[in-house]
């Protein structure tokens, strides 16, 4: 911390709200995803009508295969961000109260049916700070959000200048 400050641990108690908690989670995503999906599927069909009428059929086949494959990445990892949300909207929506323990070397998060959970800074940890709240990725697939509701200013600001520091290119402010 700066000017002498100690870091002091910061303790959170809350309650997620469903309703907020979708809607931050689904936010933009259906729209674009089938506007990609429109687009590659309608180059993909003029690619395929253009092969029998095409002198050199190598060029618009290549084009076509490119299309329906990118079709096909964009399709499953959409798929596989659903099942993302889909466990963590049923996580979350369990109405349990969380606990959030937030100390120098990493944080720490609980609830009475998710059992505790323990993340160390040095575990590929990023946090993107939103208006209201901070998304916390960790190791390969690990998702907390801490909703600000339940933060003092003074946290909230001792949290982004501490992550700021701490995390370098691995904190954003969005």
């Amino acid at each position: 911390m700066e000017n002498g400050k100690r870091w002091q641990d910061i303790a959170v108690v809350f309650r997620y709200d469903p309703i907020w908690l979708k809607r931050w989670m689904r936010a933009g995503q259906g729209k674009r995803y089938w506007i990609y999906m429109f687009l590659l599927a309608l180059l993909a069909a003029n690619f395929l009508l253009a092969i029998p009428g095409a002198q050199q059929k190598a060029l618009p086949s290549v084009l076509a295969v490119l299309c329906l494959a990118l079709l096909g990445m964009v399709f499953f990892r959409v798929r596989a961000a659903n099942r993302k949300l889909s466990s963590a909207d049923a996580l979350y929506n369990e109405g349990k109260e969380y606990r959030a323990f937030f100390r120098e070397d990493g944080f720490s998060f609980k609830s009475a049916g998710r059992g505790e959970e323990n993340v160390l800074y040095g575990e590929k940890v990023e946090v993107l700070e939103m208006e209201s709240c901070f998304r916390m990725t960790y190791r390969e697939n690990g998702l907390f959000i801490l909703p600000k509701e339940p933060l003092t200013e003074e946290q909230s600001a001792a949290l982004s200048h501490f992550w700021s520091e701490r995390l370098g290119k691995g904190y954003r402010y969005a």
